[in-house]
């Protein structure tokens, strides 16, 4: 990929990767290959992000929704995220990217949690890309919870009412600490949000690919950030 000079500075991509299953019903595949495919491709997209200098890059990798899904489709997506957890360790900490996890893992076995944690823990330190994976995440679920933790400060009196604000809100996220997205990505040909990331990505540029996720590669990402190099941000303001 040739980096290029951005006049739009690209903090934070998020991407929702969408499509894996039609891309296995294209290669005359079962869906579990497309999730397959879709996994091997999250190094491919990381590390084209950190060669065009992005700070954060989230990917929505399994939604509260997703749990209507057949029971053995859930138990795959499952098994494949611990999987994960084990083959990327290494490409992580050898990019130096700092890891984090969004959204109710409890769902998730003990020693996939763990392996969470430690993942995190071990490189919170690092000084590269920040990789967000949002699993079993939901926008309304996030808001939701925000504010009722938020209630039950106000409720105990460790916090006052006249004290809230939208910068105050975002704190009790999932994404604290963590900016909003400048660009979000769909692929698989969708045109919608599908319950991600709601309250951060009021100001977020969209950009809906028909790609599916295993066929995003490095040249048509560059073509989709050259394309958002060229809009004109100015939230909310003429």
């Amino acid at each position: 990929m040739n980096n290029f000079k951005q006049s739009n500075q690209l903090n934070h991509l998020a991407i929702i990767m969408d499509g894996n299953g039609r891309w296995a019903k294209n290669n005359n595949l079962e869906r579990v290959f497309g999730h397959q495919a879709g996994l091997k491709n999250v190094k491919n997209i990381t590390e084209c992000a950190i060669k065009n200098n992005i700070k954060y890059l989230t990917l929505f990798a399994f939604s509260t929704e997703n749990f209507l899904r057949e029971r053995s489709e859930v138990i795959h997506l499952m098994h494949l995220f611990d999987y994960a957890l084990n083959e990327y360790r290494k490409f992580i900490i050898e990019n130096r990217c700092i890891f984090k996890c969004v959204g109710d893992i409890s769902i998730l076995p003990d020693e996939t949690r763990e392996k969470i944690f430690n993942l995190e823990n071990e490189t919170k330190f690092n000084d590269s890309l920040t990789l967000v994976i949002a699993f079993n995440y939901g926008g309304r679920s996030d808001i939701l919870n925000a504010t009722k933790r938020i209630l039950q400060k106000i409720q105990i009196g460790n916090l006052q009412l006249e004290d809230l604000s939208e910068s105050l809100f975002s704190n009790f996220l999932y994404t604290a600490n963590i900016p909003d997205p400048d660009l979000l990505i769909r692929t698989g040909g969708q045109k919608r949000l599908s319950n991600f990331l709601l309250w951060q990505l009021s100001y977020t540029e969209l950009f809906f690919c028909d790609d599916y996720w295993p066929d995003l590669n490095e040249e048509k990402l560059e073509t989709i950030l050259q394309d958002y190099n060229l809009r004109k941000r100015n939230f909310g303001k003429v």
